[in-house]
């Protein structure tokens, strides 16, 4: 079956190479927990895609969670992590350029408003998205807290995988 998108790019389908997409520049999680943004817009038949990875399906995602593990300061808000990617319409990988910053959202839970991460003692304003390098989670740079929204919002010049993280630095455990 020859599939067009919106766009009016082709592929031939398969059954193990197909995704939905209303726009090449930006895409949600299915879950709806991670936006990302791409600009400048992606040229021709190339596409950004989320995949949601469990920490216990995934080698690279396990390991990095692991690391947390050890530092009783950082503690993971979500059950895994999600990897973002530029395609085209063959499934074939791209990296971001050196012009290209991509913009991520991800949400958080606070249904009480009391600016702590449900369930946790984590105010939202340590929170951050990290990335993984080398097999460990490094906070991305540029952030910013929407406490309106409940969204963390961060910069990466780079494609990779992402997950959301906080540190519970308490003010009255640290003294000078």
């Amino acid at each position: 079956v020859k599939a067009y998108d919106p766009f009016g790019a082709f592929t031939w389908s398969n059954q193990s190479n197909w995704f939905v997409t209303l726009s090449r520049s930006q895409v949600d999680s299915e879950d709806g927990i991670l936006r990302v943004r791409i600009e400048p817009e992606l040229p021709g038949s190339k596409y950004l895609l989320i995949s949601y990875l469990s920490r216990e399906e995934n080698f690279n995602v396990k390991s990095a969670f692991q690391e947390v593990i050890y530092d009783s300061l950082i503690k993971d808000i979500l059950p895994g992590a999600y990897e973002v990617r530029i395609y085209d319409i063959d499934m074939n990988t791209y990296t971001v350029s050196s012009e290209q910053v991509l913009y991520l959202q991800m949400k958080y839970r606070d249904e009480n408003d009391d600016g702590y991460i449900d369930g946790t003692s984590i105010p939202a304003e340590r929170l951050n998205i990290c990335w993984i390098e080398d097999d460990r989670w490094v906070p991305l740079l540029e952030k910013s807290i929407d406490s309106v929204n409940k969204k963390v919002k961060n910069l990466s010049f780079k494609s990779g995988i992402f997950s959301l993280f906080g540190t519970d630095v308490r003010e009255h455990i640290i003294s000078n």
